[in-house]
């Protein structure tokens, strides 16, 4: 079944979401007072006002918070983008986690270091909201990828933010690094099935143009 949203414009704001907020990571890590390791230091870090050992951390604190402030900004705009296509299925729940992802990269910017709750909460909406409009893409995605494809995609996304929820709430040791594999399962099960729901989109616009250049055709 061809689907009858066109899911370019979703691709274009998610990929814009994901650069973000990935890229102003990379950018506050080169920018930590101090050595930041991507792969075993918590993101969280990046937004403290003060590193472990008690340096001052404004710079990468502050690209921290304007990094979750144009996250939020985004995500508003995808909720509005949600409410006006009538068409995409489950519009009113995409738009409720659209702004709960948005209200979490808002509460998130306080810095763990002095508000470790609200921080986490904050981070919890922005992420679970994350995944949770992952899920529903995927879903999209399903109707126009081979069974097998759609459950690779589902396995790709819980395997690996499912575990992070697991290891963050037992505090495993392991939990930071599992963290990365979380975030590199997310933004790759939305880019691929967006990919291939935006495909699918150009097939369907290609074939809705040549109906109607034969209709016009027929009228002459």
């Amino acid at each position: 079944m061809r689907p009858q949203v066109d899911y370019r414009k979703y691709r274009i704001w998610f990929t814009l979401l994901l650069v973000v907020q990935l890229g102003g990571f990379l950018i506050a890590s080169l920018a930590y007072n101090g050595r930041f390791n991507l792969l075993t230091d918590p993101f969280s870090r990046l937004g403290a006002s003060e590193t472990p050992e008690g340096l001052a951390n404004r710079s990468s604190m502050a690209i921290f918070i304007i990094d979750m402030v144009i996250t939020a900004i985004l995500f508003g705009c995808v909720a509005a983008v949600f409410a006006r296509d009538k068409k995409i299925p489950y519009r009113g729940v995409r738009v409720l986690f659209s702004i709960i992802a948005g209200l979490g990269a808002c509460i998130a910017t306080f810095p763990n270091n002095y508000f470790l709750v609200q921080h986490q909460v904050g981070a919890g909406f922005l992420v679970g909201s994350f995944w949770l409009l992952a899920i529903l893409f995927i879903v999209d995605a399903s109707k126009v990828l081979q069974k097998r494809a759609s459950i690779l995609l589902h396995l790709l996304l819980q395997s690996t933010v499912l575990t992070y929820a697991y290891t963050f709430l037992v505090h495993a040791p392991s939990r930071d690094i599992v963290q990365k594999f979380a975030v590199i399962g997310l933004a790759l099960s939305i880019e691929l099935s967006l990919s291939a729901l935006s495909r699918e989109s150009v097939t369907v616009s290609g074939l809705a143009a040549a109906e109607k250049l034969d209709n016009g055709e027929t009228g002459h």
